[in-house]
């Protein structure tokens, strides 16, 4: 009895954990929001004190700027979640030449600027080489980032900034949706380049190929010709069949009426 009851309790308590296990959440739902495009201004030096940080200084100004421009993309997206938080999104370029990332962020018209993480979310490649797209969290839709990294030609690091503005909506409910569709047609546009530039070289130039017509592929004259010649032969057959029938029955009819005479005359006698 006791091992009846003890295999009852366990059978119980197996029961109850697929049950609990089965209403469960399968998938955590991410947090939805709404999605803007964004223009991404990039500036060497701080866009509101006009303080630059980096150990170029104000001579290297020009150079500095001219590569902020080329590590960071001029479009981004811009989520707003429902709670109120604030994602951007951003390309950086120059990946293989570049390393050890760090972000900061700063509200616009605050006194300093606080370390915040990123989250890749997707990478590609440019006529730079590799790309990956970041998302980072903001305090608000008008901030500032402030970005370190190490370049390996200069054999330094570098300090930038960034920041976003001029937001258009999206149908997009995350970012992740949004970047992957510009993704792809970035692809579909980088592929159709390539198959332009292709003609300037012999050595990458697709094979051209010349297809022989099959019988599906030939004009609608050839096709009409051909029906036409089927069905005169054809008729021509049936003329010849009907015309041996004909003859067969002519060649036979006196034979065939006279049996019948001869029947009618014996009936006659009979009768």
């Amino acid at each position: 009895m006791r091992t009846r009851t003890k295999r009852l309790k366990i059978w119980t308590m197996i029961l109850g954990c697929v049950l609990c296990f089965g209403f469960l959440p399968r998938n955590i739902k991410a947090t939805t929001g709404n999605v803007y495009n964004c223009e991404i201004a990039r500036t060497y030096e701080h866009p509101v004190t006009g303080k630059i940080e980096d150990s170029g200084g104000s001579s290297s100004k020009t150079t500095g700027q001219g590569m902020v421009e080329g590590v960071i993309a001029s479009k981004g997206l811009l989520e707003v979640t429902d709670s109120g938080e604030y994602y951007l999104t951003f390309k950086m370029s120059l990946i293989d030449q570049t390393s050890k990332y760090s972000f900061w962020v700063q509200k616009r018209g605050a006194s300093g600027f606080q370390a915040q993480s990123v989250t890749e979310i997707g990478t590609g490649k440019d006529n730079n080489g590799t790309t990956k797209d970041y998302r980072i969290k903001l305090p608000s839709q008008d901030s500032i980032v402030r970005c370190s990294m190490y370049v390996e030609p200069m054999g330094r690091n570098v300090i930038f900034y960034f920041y976003p503005g001029n937001y258009t909506a999206t149908e997009q409910t995350t970012a992740q949706e949004e970047v992957t569709t510009q993704t792809q047609e970035t692809t579909k546009t980088e592929d159709e380049t390539l198959n332009n530039a292709q003609g300037l070289s012999l050595s990458t130039a697709p094979k051209t190929t010349t297809k022989k017509k099959t019988s599906s592929e030939k004009s609608v004259g050839t096709w009409i010709m051909i029906i036409t010649i089927s069905i005169t032969i054809s008729g021509l057959i049936l003329l010849g069949v009907a015309a041996a029938i004909v003859y067969y029955y002519r060649k036979n009819w006196e034979k065939w009426g006279g049996d019948q005479d001869e029947y009618d005359e014996v009936y006659k006698e009979e009768n």
